[in-house]
This record gives C-alpha cells, sequence and structure tokens, in this order.
C-alpha cells in the first residue's frame, strides 16, 4: 500500500479518484479502438459495469469491462489476487447477456491463472480453470472467500462457459501516462505533431461529455455515447488540428479582456488589447477619424472557423458598437499615409498633422 505523502490526510482518496479518471480515459481508448473494426455502437459508464458497450439497436450489452487502476508498481493479478476474484464474483452475480463478452482491464501483471485468459495464441482457458478451481478450494484469504464460493457453485460447464467469455488485458496504462496510447489510437485522423494537441482537446470534450452521462444514471435516467457522436467530435477536431486552428467550439474568438493580439499596423507594431482591469475604452475624441485610433480603440478581432487571408480580418471598433472597418488589402503593401492625407477635419478641430496622438488607456503596444 502506497502510503499518503506528507501534508496529506490518510483518509485522502486520491487513489480512487484517479482510478476513476482512468476509467473514463479508458472508455474513450476502447471506443476509440473499436471504431477501427465496428461503426455502430455506444458506451456507458457505469451502468452494468465499470465500462458497457452496447448494441446501437437493441442496446443490448455486448461487452462489459472492469477497470483495475493501481499506481502500486508492486501488485499483480495473482492466482489469489482479490481484484481478480472480486471481478469474477460481480460477473457471476450479474450475469447479463451469456454472449456478451467480459473483460478484466488492469494496470498491474496478470498472473498464471490470468494470462492465460489473454487474447492471442496462448489462451488456454481449460488450464485457467483448473488453476482457479485449486485456488478457490485452497485459498484461506478471507478479502476473496465470497467471491471464491461463489465461483465454486457454479458447475464446472458453467465455469467453462465463463470464463470462455472473459479476455485479460493486463499493463494496461496508468492514467497518468495513458496519453501515448490515445495518440496511437487517433493517429489515422492526422499527422504525428498534430496527435497531441488533437487528443488533448478530445479528452477534454470526452470528460464533458461522461461527466454529463454520469449525471444522467446518477439520476436514474439513460444515457449513451455514440460511435456516430464520437466518429464526429473526431472528425471536427481533426479538421481543426489539420488546418491549425484551436479546439474552440465557438464560431468567433472574441476579446475578453485578454491579450489578444491584432494584425500589424503599418509601422509593423503589434496592437493589443489591454487587460479589463485598465477600466475600458476612453471616450472617442470627435476631432480624430477612425483611422487616427489605431491604438486608442479596444477592437475585436472576429476569426472563421476556416483559416483567412490576413487581409480579410474585420475589425470592430468597440468605442462604436456597429462601426466596422474592413481592411484593405491595398494598404498593406506600402506604408501608411501621412495622418494628414487620411484626416476629415471638423469644425473647431486642428489639422490632422498639428494634432498629438493620443493613447487611450485600454490599449498599448508590444
Amino acid at each position: 500500500m502506497v502510503e499518503p505523502p506528507a501534508g496529506s490526510s490518510r483518509f485522502s482518496a486520491a487513489g480512487p479518484a484517479l482510478g476513476y479518471l482512468a476509467q473514463i480515459d479508458y472508455a474513450l481508448l476502447a471506443a476509440l479502438e473499436r471504431m477501427d473494426d465496428e461503426d455502430d455502437f455506444t458506451v456507458s459508464i457505469e451502468t452494468l459495469d465499470d465500462i458497457v458497450f452496447h448494441h446501437a439497436d437493441t442496446d443490448d450489452a455486448t461487452e462489459k469491462w472492469q477497470s483495475k487502476h493501481t499506481i502500486d508498481e508492486t501488485r499483480s493479478l495473482s492466482d489469489s489476487s482479490v481484484d481478480l476474484w472480486k471481478t469474477l464474483g460481480n460477473w457471476i452475480a450479474e450475469p447479463g447477456d451469456a454472449r456478451a463478452r467480459l473483460v478484466l482491464m488492469a494496470v498491474a501483471t496478470a498472473g498464471d491463472a490470468a494470462a492465460l485468459l489473454r487474447g492471442g495464441a496462448e489462451r488456454d482457458v481449460a488450464a485457467s480453470q483448473q488453476r482457479l478451481e485449486r485456488v478457490a478450494r485452497e485459498s484461506t484469504n478471507a478479502a476473496s472467500a465470497t467471491y471464491r464460493i461463489a465461483f465454486l457453485a457454479l458447475s464446472p460447464a458453467q465455469r467453462t462457459a465463463l470464463l470462455q467469455r472473459v479476455e485479460v488485458i493486463d499493463h494496461a496504462a496508468t492514467a497518468a501516462d495513458i496519453q501515448p496510447a490515445l495518440e496511437r489510437a487517433v493517429r489515422k485522423s492526422v499527422k504525428a505533431q498534430r496527435r497531441s494537441a488533437l487528443v488533448d482537446r478530445l479528452r477534454g470534450w470526452w470528460h464533458k461529455r461522461a461527466i454529463a452521462l454520469l449525471d444522467a444514471v446518477a439520476r436514474g435516467e439513460a444515457d449513451r455515447i455514440g460511435a456516430a457522436e464520437l466518429e464526429a467530435e473526431l472528425g471536427e477536431l481533426g479538421r481543426l488540428a489539420r488546418t491549425g486552428l484551436t479546439g474552440d467550439d465557438d464560431d468567433l474568438m472574441v476579446a475578453d479582456g485578454g491579450q489578444q493580439v491584432l494584425p500589424p499596423r503599418a509601422d509593423g507594431q503589434l496592437g493589443r488589447i489591454g487587460d479589463g482591469r485598465d477600466g475600458g475604452p476612453p471616450a472617442r475624441d470627435p476631432c480624430l477619424s477612425a483611422l487616427d485610433l489605431g491604438e486608442q480603440l479596444p477592437v475585436v478581432l472576429l476569426a472563421a472557423r476556416t483559416p483567412q487571408p490576413p487581409a480579410q480580418a474585420v475589425l470592430v471598433a468597440g468605442g462604436q458598437p456597429g462601426e466596422a472597418l474592413l481592411h484593405d488589402p491595398a494598404l498593406s503593401s506600402r506604408s501608411a499615409p501621412p495622418a494628414a492625407a487620411v484626416a476629415r477635419d471638423r469644425p473647431g478641430c486642428p489639422a490632422a498633422a498639428a494634432r498629438p496622438r493620443r493613447r487611450g488607456r485600454g490599449a498599448r503596444r508590444s
């Protein structure tokens, strides 16, 4: 057992919490891998089991997963392991559809009996059953007694039928190390250098969706995450990743008081939106034209989801709602004209060339 670090309560549930987070990511990983061979399924969490895959039309369980997470490197799924026997006991207590596949996914290393239930050429259900039957009769571990008794209560044929449905996946990644496995699962969506960002955004969406699902389950309501829903989100995030855009769901990126970078001015300097704590934009000087306000007015850059050439950027003057300046591509190819050439003098205002430049509190140069 791992001892809590200094400054932590002995009642800390960090380990179980990590296990629940891993369970959500295991569901995502299993769903992504399943999409390689199956187009139509749904998945639920904490319903009939830790993770359950359902038939899309009938909602019948086709796979029931138990996840066993640990950060204890010495832990194993030995023949007398409580984790192994508890999992078998749960499946005996709630058998469900006899055709449903039963998957035990564990970070720990499989012992002799569990290793014989891995997929692949070395799988040997009969040999695993013999080992488990011997341990069920001879073990004195009180923690697994109830589960071992339930196993022995089955007939030999029923034990065989149960174990034939079981597959053990050991050496699973921990919650902290699952990122590379998820990146491999999305390898067909984007190039290698973009996979990490794609997975980060996909996990963010998946966790949010899983919370909504668990909230529904806790309220006694049915909810499932469908393969089509996951595929659509993966496709959209993959498209954004390939174009180099952010994973924001909003169609527009609106300034929110942060350091939003504006297109370069004619002098090559970047205008920036100041922190909202500066008190907002100053009152507009009636003697200044819109082109004079390059450093004065806070602006909002409206960016479409698809990349647009810089010449198409639209600047909306924050001080004048509804007043927009369309950036003229021709102006970007030459130096800005002097202020006197573009200013529209108003009655009572000094000549544009003689007016000092004003800088508002809400804008500053980088």
